[in-house]
């Protein structure tokens, strides 16, 4: 449900019980950072184009600035419109102000969330989707996500409160083999390689095209260390193998062999579009790296847990 009003109270709001709590953008040096490091990389581009002579030297020039720039103008164009924005936790959902645009939510409208796992082991809810309506993507550097995700999971879990603890034995016994899983060694494998690649050969046309030394080396430079970055990973996680077990699985790399038992799962991490597993972590805190092409992820994914301490707002 959408309204425009400036209003510092919300009509909309009357269903969801209890306020408790209004949260603004947390404005630091910390939040134009990111933003400093992107202007850099933009004006080292712009001096690049502005010392190439005339030509088809220029044009090529001009398209290193363009590549340069583009991350600057994306984050600007996500986060400078977005300072203002302000998030209104209730007993039974919230409501999000984006300029004049009200959104309110309950929680019984949430179908999935999107969370990361922040500084401090905070687990924060930064995207809702909703039964009716579009998603919601909340301001980067919103105050009060951890809130909202603590809020939302007692909802979802009934009966549950603070002070509950997981006691349970760990079973050690991974039990019989259910399947064993290999990398999925495909085309789409060698996408990200390749596009890596076309950026590192577009750059390598600088060394005729740039004419001072320092433009030489950051067109290259950048992009080569990136290749050989993708390309190691992509060599590393080529042999690797998962062995999914009745109670739990065994994963191999470069590094070794570690056995996870489905009860010693405290945490896993995910990508932030298509939600790939990226990784598992044991109640030892042992992080187990999971390549982003095995097969075989989708029997561990009924077995995912996420156990929070929560440690009450963020400062």
């Amino acid at each position: 449900m959408k309204l425009s009003t400036s209003a510092s109270s919300y009509p909309i709001a009357s269903d969801l019980g209890t306020l408790k709590g209004i949260y603004r953008v947390k404005i630091s040096v910390g939040y134009f950072l990111p933003l400093a490091g992107l202007l850099a990389v933009a004006l080292i581009g712009l001096a690049i184009w502005w010392g190439s002579i005339s030509g088809w030297q220029r044009y090529v020039s001009f398209a290193v600035f363009l590549l340069f720039t583009a991350p600057f103008v994306w984050a600007i164009w996500k986060t400078l419109p977005r300072m203002l924005d302000r998030l209104s936790i209730y007993e039974k959902g919230f409501v999000y102000e984006r300029g004049r645009e009200l959104t309110s939510c309950k929680w019984d409208e949430i179908t999935d969330v999107t969370e990361i796992l922040d500084l401090g082991d905070r687990l924060k809810i930064t995207a809702v989707r909703r039964k009716c309506g579009g998603p919601i993507a909340f301001a980067y550097k919103m105050r009060g996500l951890d809130v909202l995700s603590h809020d939302y999971h007692l909802y979802e879990t009934p009966g549950l409160d603070d002070s509950d603890i997981a006691e349970t034995q760990p079973n050690r016994e991974l039990g019989p083999v259910v399947g064993a899983y290999r990398v999925r060694h495909g085309s789409e494998t060698f996408i990200p390689l390749g596009a890596v690649l076309f950026l590192f050969a577009v750059g390598s046309v600088s060394l005729v095209a740039v004419p001072d030394i320092l433009g030489k080396v950051i067109c290259t430079g950048i992009p080569g260390i990136v290749f050989f970055v993708v390309l190691w990973s992509l060599i590393s996680e080529w042999n690797e193998k998962m062995t999914v077990h009745e109670n739990g699985f065994s994963y191999k790399s470069r590094k070794g062999v570690v056995d996870c038992a489905w009860d010693e799962i405290v945490d896993y991490s995910t990508t932030t579009r298509g939600g790939t597993l990226t990784g598992v972590k044991k109640d030892d805190g042992t992080w187990i790296g999971i390549a982003g092409d095995m097969r075989g992820v989708d029997l561990i994914k009924p077995h995912l847990r996420k156990m929070i301490e929560w440690k009450g707002p963020e400062d």
